[in-house]
Order: C-alpha cells, then structure tokens, then sequence
C-alpha cells in the first residue's frame, strides 16, 4: 500500500467529524444537517465569515472597541437641561438617560474656562464633590453596563479646567 492510499483511522476520523460538528454548531446554526456531516459550501462560508470577523476585530480593535463602549453611549443626544434633571432618578437605577447627553455637556455646557456657577445652572448641583471635582450621576452606560458612570467637572479658581466621564 503506498502512503496516498492509507485509509484515516476511525478515531482521527471521528475527531474530524466531530470538529466539523462543533465549529458548525458554532458557525452556522441554522443549517441543514445530513447526519453529521454539513454541506461544504456552507461550512466554508460560516468560516469564511468567522476569519472575516477575526481579522476584523484584530485589524480594528481599539478603534471599534473604544467607539462601541466608550464614545456611543454618551453621544447620543444632545444636552437638554428638562431630560438632565428629571433622568436623575433613572440614573440612579442604572438606567442610561443623563449619560446620553455627556459628551454634548462636555462640549458646549462644561468646556474649559467656564464658569462654576453656569455649569451648576444648566446642570444643577452635583450629587457629590471630590474636593474640586463634581460628580453627576449618568447611570449604567458604558462597556457591559454593569458598572455606573459619573461626569466630572473638574474646577480651578471658579473656573472649568477639565470635564470628563468615568466608569466605577
């Protein structure tokens, strides 16, 4: 018997049906099923579009991941002082309603060289201080939402010097 014409043993291909059947279950699970064995063409592109998203994911990741959990969830409305202080409460139970308008507050309400008591006006007193920096309460918004956010207000002499959001 020449080497091109040994047979697979039952385990090795056991081993191989059963990597088929994971990854499919995995790839594609909504695909018809001939027994255990999968439609090529169908197991290929379900591959085809996990090495697609891998590379993807490698390629981009910072950039998609920061954007994702770090810069949508607090751009997504603008600054509107009613929703701010009546999404206190919401806040409070995790919910993210104060935490939308974040990025906006940061741009137009709290920007550097503004003063304190026009930030505590559009924004209302902050729910804690931290020697100089204020804290507001945004509720769960960033990464996996299980931990709660906060703006800081971070002041000099009266006066804005740097607003940011943090999650705890």
């Amino acid at each position: 018997m020449s080497r091109k014409e040994i047979p697979r043993t039952d385990a090795r291909a056991h081993r191989m049906d059963l990597t088929i059947v994971v990854l499919a279950t995995l790839v594609l699970p909504h695909a018809k099923w001939k027994g255990f064995m999968l439609k090529p063409r169908l197991l290929l592109i379900g591959l085809g579009c996990i090495a697609a998203l891998v590379v993807a994911v490698i390629a981009g990741r910072k950039p998609l991941v920061t954007w994702l959990v770090h810069t949508h969830p607090f751009s997504a409305e603008a600054f509107d002082a009613s929703r701010w202080r009546a999404g206190l409460r919401a806040s409070e139970e995790g919910e993210c309603v104060r935490g939308r308008m974040a990025n906006d507050i940061i741009d137009k309400v709290a920007r550097l060289g503004q003063p304190r008591s026009a930030v505590e006006a559009a924004l209302g007193a902050p729910q804690d201080m931290h020697g100089e920096i204020a804290d507001y309460e945004l509720g769960m918004c960033s990464g996996l939402r299980i931990d709660f956010d906060s703006l800081y207000v971070e002041y000099a002499d009266g006066k804005v010097v740097r607003a940011y959001h943090v999650q705890h």
